[in-house]
C-alpha cells in the first residue's frame, strides 16, 4: 500500500482481496507495511480540483523498495494518480522491465462515491464488494502481465482487452481465465508438474503432444513419452 492504508482498507475488503489473488495466480501473496508519501512525489490538481501524486515518481520509488527475487510487486494507493504526460489521470503504470506496480482506487465508482461525505469512514456495502472484485480483477490481471501474459482473444477470459473506458468497466472481464491462459498459468506456476506427481507419482514418463514429419507429411497430435 502507498499512503494512508485506511483509504485502502476501509473501500474494500482488503484481507479478502488479498487471499483471492493469492488463490487466483498459485503464488503466496504477502501484504508489507505501507509506504508513506512525501515530497519526492509531488502534488498537483487535476482538471475536476483532485490533489493527485505522479505514478511515474511512485513507480520509480516502488522499484528502489522492491524485493528482485519475488515474482511482482504491485501497490494500490487511494491516491488520485496523473501520468509525465497527455492524461488529466490514471489508473495505475507498471513497468515490466522491473516488474512492479502501482494502482489507485480514486476513480472507481466515482459518481456513487461523491455521495458520502467521508469515503474513507462509510461507504454503501454494495460499493465496497464490487471495488473489492474490481481490485481482485485488475491485480490478477496485472499480475499476469508482468509474468509475460499478453490480452487473449480467443474466447471470454479475464485477459480479454479492457471492455470500456470507465475503471470499473473491468467487471464486465469474467473471474477466470481460458483454458490457454489456465495452462499457461499452471505451467508458470509449476502446477501442472506438482498435479502430475500427485497423480502418477515423481518420475512418472509424461505424455506431450508434439507433431513429426513422415513421408512429407506433418501429423499433428502425435502423442510421445518423455521419461
Amino acid at each position: 500500500l502507498f499512503g494512508e492504508a485506511e483509504a485502502v482498507t476501509n473501500i474494500t475488503h482488503w484481507e479478502e482481496v488479498i487471499a483471492l489473488v493469492q488463490a487466483f495466480v498459485g503464488f503466496k501473496t504477502i501484504c508489507l507495511e505501507p509506504l508513506p508519501i512525501d515530497d519526492w512525489a509531488p502534488l498537483r490538481k487535476s482538471a475536476d480540483g483532485r490533489a493527485q501524486r505522479g505514478a511515474h515518481f511512485l513507480l520509480s520509488h516502488l522499484a528502489g523498495c522492491s524485493d528482485v527475487r519475488v515474482v511482482c510487486t504491485l501497490a494500490v494507493t487511494g491516491v488520485d494518480l496523473y501520468p509525465p504526460r497527455t492524461f488529466d489521470f490514471i489508473t495505475g503504470m507498471t513497468d515490466t522491465k522491473n516488474r512492479i506496480g502501482v494502482f489507485s482506487t480514486a476513480r472507481y465508482f466515482g459518481d456513487k462515491r461523491q455521495n458520502n461525505k467521508d469515503e474513507r469512514l462509510a461507504i454503501d456495502m454494495d460499493l465496497k464488494r464490487l471495488l473489492s472484485v474490481c481490485l481482485v480483477k485488475v491485480l490478477v490481471r496485472e499480475c499476469l502481465k508482468l509474468c509475460g501474459f499478453r490480452e487473449c482473444l480467443l474466447v471470454e477470459c479475464l485477459m480479454n482487452p479492457f471492455p470500456g473506458s470507465k475503471p470499473e468497466a473491468i467487471n464486465q472481464l469474467p473471474l477466470e481465465l481460458c483454458p490457454i491462459c489456465m495452462r499457461k498459468l499452471l505451467f508458470m506456476t509449476q502446477e501442472a508438474k506438482r498435479f502430475s506427481d500427485r497423480l502418477l507419482g515423481p518420475g512418472f514418463p509424461t505424455i506431450d503432444i508434439s507433431t513429426r514429419q513422415d513421408r512429407g507429411q506433418t501429423q499433428c497430435g502425435l502423442l510421445t513419452i518423455r521419461t
